[in-house]
Order: C-alpha cells, then structure tokens, then sequence
C-alpha cells in the first residue's frame, strides 16, 4: 500500500490539530490517502522520503515552537538534512500581538526549502482566535486544488501511487521512551476538586479563585508548567441549542454538545449549513472576509437564532461545530511543597451580549459547576522555557493579576530547596484593598526575606492609572543591576497589552541604563539565553 499524504501539526492548545485533521478529511473526501500526524510521534527521518508533507503549526508565545514541533523544526534547521524530492506546504498560526508572530510556521517554510524541498503551496498566516478559519479555509483550498491537478502525476514520479479509497486518521503512538520527554506525548492524570476559595475581596470588580486539585496518582511537573482542564459547557447554553433542534435534554445530543462541541466559535461550514434558512448565514456566506469580525462577536447561538428552529439536524449542527479544545492554566504550586496537589489561579469571567448574559466555559466551570470532590481528567503540559536558574542568579518576576500564578509556584519552590536566589516580584491590579492575590503568602515571603523585592502597581488607587511597566521604568537603576548581574526575567499574564508594554519598557531600560544600541536584539538575546521569558495568554 502507497504512502498516504501527511499532513503535519505542532500545536499548544489544540487549533492546529483540529485544522490539520480537516485538512486530512476533506483530502481523503477527494479520494486520495491522507493522515493527520503529531509532529511529537513523527520520525523525523521520515520526512524525506514524503512526496508531500503539509505541515500546520502554531507558534509559542513569541515566536518559539510548539513543544511538539520543536524536534521536527530542529531536524529541517540541520545543515546535513536532504529534502529534494519533497513538496511542501505550510499554514501558520499565530497571534499578532507578538512582534514575532506566526514565526514557527515561518521558519519551517523557509528552512524546508533550504534543505531542499519544494514549495507547491505559498505559506498561508493565519492571525488566531476567532480569524483563523478564513485563512485556513484558503489553505486548505490551496492544498485540494494542488492534490487534484498535480498529485498523481508527481506522486507516481517518486513512486507513489496514490490509492483512490478513503482512510481513518492515523496518528501514531509515541514510543514509551518519549512520553514525557516532549509536550505531545502529553500525560494524563486522573485529579478530584479538593478546594476553592476567592481570592479577591468585596467591591472588587474581578472575580478571581484559588482552585486546588488533588492528584490521584504520582506526577512529575515543574513549577512553570502547566495543566489544561477539559470543561464542559454552560448548561444554559446547552439547553437553549437543544431546544432549537427540538432535541430532548438528557440524550447523547446533550452530552455532544456539553463536552465535546465548541458553541463559542461560528465556523465557515455552520455559515454555510444555515444560509439557505438565514438571510445573517448567507451574507457571511456571501463574503466570508466578514467572517471573523462576526465571529469575534458572537456565539454559535447567536446565528442559530437567526434561522428557523431544526433548519439542521443534530447530525449536521454537530458536524459543522469545532471541538471543544482544553483550557490551559498555569500551575501556581510547586511539587515539592504540594507533591498531591496542583493549584490554579482562575478569573471566572461573565460578560453580556447583545443582551444576552455569557460566561467563561473554563472559567465558570472550574468556579461554579465543577463539585466539589467531583474527579476529572488534568494533561500536562510541559513548559522548559520557563524554569528557574539551575543556579543563584538573581529571579525577576512580572505577573499583573492572575500572572502571579507561576510565581507563586517559583517562590514555593525556592523556600523549599532553600535557595539562595534573589528575587524581585512585580504585582499589579485594580486595588491594593481588594484585588492583592495572595497578598498574605506574599507578605510572609518578604517577612521572611524570601521575597527580597515587592513592587505594586494599582492602577485604580489613584486618578492616574498606573501598570507594572510604569513601575519597571521607575525601578530602572536597580533594574538594570540586576539584569547586569545576571537576572533571568519571566513575565506571566495578558499577552495582548501588558506583556508588549512590558518588553518596552525592559527595552527602554536597557537603552537608558546600559547604553544599548539595538533594544529588540538585546531582548531577543536574552531570550536565546534562556534568561528572558514568557508565559502569556
């Protein structure tokens, strides 16, 4: 039996799986042998001998690999790897927020040619979240069309021959040697709810929780790793689409679309399912470069609202709906303090809609709806990047709100190995009177001289709003000492506005108190020196 296409997937949190398995899909629709392969359980020698690889991969934080891309990535960055006779295509995930954006995608497109392969499909970006289908929708049209002009005659050129019969996804398990070595041979633990308790006071206008799970079986983390959670669906939400179906609650339908289905995201097949019922449908349909505004803005109920009640069958809804990917959540507890447990910090997130309340699926869930003692599954995700020194460097720490979650997790671990590291913790919020998150732990650790350096930012305490960057700029003398004497600076929370404010404000440091000619290279050195890193969401 012929080779079958590969179409290869380096993903965090799920996209890229979910893109490439489509991508598969509809080829194995046309006839043609296609599978979908973790990067992370691939043979990287393998990949010269593919007559066409289609690789689908995000990027990690600013610019780096997923971890289970990043072997792959290595091998077509080697020198000695020979790739003539492979034709490729790449579909880039990112998030434009990072200067480096999509860069992963980028750098397999450029160093396959390198090595020598083919480029048959022009590299597709795609900006993530809710604007990602449209661009992948062009890839994947891109990829059917290069398949069904091209393929059997380039395919029997290097002896392949294509078979014209359709084939389940294949994705090969990870030899037992690698499962936990690298991020895609994800481990899997069994977990109960023991504890959750608010974190922020009355009057605050955040809703943030300390939630505790108790491991039911021994597992190997770090502090700076992380957990994702499989939640399951606002009940309410649930019921409101059953009833549009006409389905009854308590069937599979129910379980479907509680545990397994997206009902955030409107997708490009769910538009084309209801345009023939609703006017919204057809004219996203119409022009689909409107399809990600519409989306940002509203849920998989919102169109269904659009439409006559039943337009679409079960069967067809769920078809046309993504699955509901896991929530990651960085762990705010170290191992060594807490070797039963793992600790996550959560803002339960509500919000209204044109009219209609909404709520975090995640966050809500872990908050509300979860039972307490109630047992579910937690995977690991492994985060190398960003580990404390091996050594006594000094530890700068940056975590506005619920970025202080792994830095909870650092000063744990430090208190426990007794270390000697210096550490300076930057914390900002709304209010130092509500909104101080682990206040009192943190207030013991300066007491107890294992926090050398504590400086807030309370952006609502004072006419002027006030954010961890302006404090950095203030704190640029001392700053930059530390970083001279080695300091390795993680920074943790939102990646859309406070972590590009704080690279700037790092880089206005470094020009003013050191002179430096290029602030985004010596960044970006830092970075490549392990001593700079991100944990951003």
């Amino acid at each position: 039996m012929s080779a079958p296409i590969a179409v290869l997937f380096g993903t965090e949190t799920g996209n890229s799986q979910d893109c490439a398995e489509r991508l598969a899909t509809a080829i194995r629709d046309l006839g043609f042998s296609a599978e979908s392969i973790d990067m992370g359980h691939y043979d990287a020698d393998r990949l010269g001998g593919e007559a066409l690889a289609l690789i689908v991969t995000s990027t990690y934080g600013n610019g780096d690999p997923p971890a289970n891309a990043e072997a792959l990535l290595n091998h077509v960055s080697n020198t000695s790897t020979q790739l003539e006779g492979v034709s490729f295509g790449v579909c880039a995930l990112g998030d434009s927020t990072y200067p480096l954006f999509a860069q992963c995608g980028r750098d397999f497109d450029e160093r396959m040619e390198k090595r020598g392969a083919r480029r048959v499909i022009e590299l597709v970006e795609c900006d993530g979240g809710f604007d990602y289908d449209e661009p992948f929708e062009e890839f994947k049209e891109l990829c059917l069309a290069y398949v069904q002009d091209h393929w059997n005659s380039e395919a029997s050129e290097q002896g392949v021959s294509p078979q014209p019969t359709v084939q389940a996804t294949v994705q090969p398990e990870a030899p037992a040697s690698e499962v936990g070595d690298r991020a895609s041979a994800r481990l899997e633990v069994a977990a109960r709810l023991s504890e959750r308790h608010r974190l922020t006071g009355a009057g605050s206008g955040k809703d943030t929780w300390h939630v505790v799970f108790t491991l039911e079986s021994s597992t190997a983390y770090e502090p700076g790793d992380c957990f994702s959670v499989n939640p399951v669906n606002d009940p309410d939400e649930v019921a409101s689409v059953l009833r549009w179906l006409g389905e009854p609650e308590g069937t599979g339908v129910e379980q479907q679309l509680s545990a397994e289905c997206c009902l955030q995201r409107v997708t490009t097949e769910l538009v084309a399912g209801l345009s023939p019922f609703s006017a919204t449908a057809a004219a996203l349909d119409a022009d689909r470069s409107s399809l990600g505004g519409y989306a940002r803005e509203h849920h998989v109920l919102d169109l269904l609202s659009d439409a006559p009640e039943g337009s679409l069958a079960s069967g067809q809804l769920l078809g046309c709906l993504r699955p509901l990917a896991p929530r990651v959540y960085s762990i705010a507890s170290s191992p060594l303090r807490r070797p039963d447990e793992v600790h996550f910090t959560v803002d339960a997130v509500r919000y209204e809609r044109h009219g209609r309340p909404l709520v975090g699926v995640a966050s809500t869930w872990l908050t509300e709806r979860l039972e307490l003692g109630a047992s579910t599954t937690l995977t690991l995700h492994t985060n190398p990047r960003f580990r404390l020194p091996s050594g006594d460097q000094p530890v700068i720490m940056i975590g506005p709100g619920t970025g202080i979650a792994p830095f909870r997790g650092f000063l744990e671990e430090l208190e426990a190995r007794e270390a000697s590291n210096p550490t300076w913790l930057f914390f900002g919020h709304r209010s130092a009177a509500t909104d101080f998150l682990y206040g009192d732990e943190v207030e013991a650790h300066l007491w107890s001289s294992r926090l050398n350096h504590l400086t807030t930012a309370w952006s609502r305490d004072q006419p002027e709003k006030v954010y961890v960057q302006d404090r950095i700029r203030e704190s640029a003398r001392e700053l930059w000492l530390w970083i001279s004497e080695g300091a390795h600076v993680y920074v943790c929370g939102d990646a859309a506005h406070m972590a590009p404010g704080v690279r700037a404000a790092l880089q206005e440091v470094a020009v003013e108190q050191g002179s430096v000619v290029d602030p985004v290279a010596w960044l970006e050195a830092m970075r490549d020196e392990g001593r700079y890193a991100e944990d951003v969401y």
